[in-house]
């Protein structure tokens, strides 16, 4: 099986994995690697507290539109803050994507996935005109070669 990877923004290791790769690499002190390791735990923490902060604007912003929602709410929204809601998620969802590495698939990307037959054969059709908006990512890319056997032979 062959696989070659595309170059892109994904890093293809584990955080922590990554602290001890660089913590490790012999040019560092015992005390220095510790030092190294007490530094990106606090980035850790700082980052951990800012995508919270994140995360929370996401959930009052989808709030209003959760189909699933539990929770009942204490008053109706106009459609100018519903609007506002809608285009606040929006705006941060696409923000926090961007920041894990995700790529945006192009209308051109999307187009040619969909005319294009799946290694199972399976054609997908998407009836585009039952969403408001409707964007796609990724992340990270690669191709491999596989055997296909058939039923019978």
């Amino acid at each position: 099986m062959q696989q070659s990877i595309k170059k892109d923004r994904f890093i293809p290791l584990r955080k922590t994995d990554l602290i001890q790769a660089c913590a490790e690499q012999g040019s560092l002190s015992d005390e220095d690697a510790k030092a190294f390791q007490t530094l990106c735990q606090l980035m850790v923490s700082s980052l951990h507290f800012e995508y919270h902060q994140i995360l929370e604007v996401l959930k009052d912003s989808y709030a209003p539109f959760d189909p699933n929602a539990d929770t009942i709410p204490l008053h109706e929204h106009t459609d100018e803050v519903l609007k506002n809601k809608q285009q606040v998620f929006a705006k941060t969802f696409s923000q926090v994507l961007n920041a894990a590495n995700f790529e945006k698939i192009t209308e051109q990307d999307l187009q040619e996935a969909l005319q294009e037959e799946s290694l199972f054969k399976v054609r997908l059709a998407v009836e585009f005109d039952d969403f408001a908006e409707m964007v796609f990512y990724r992340r990270g890319e690669y191709q491999k070669t596989e055997t296909l056997s058939h039923f019978w032979g």
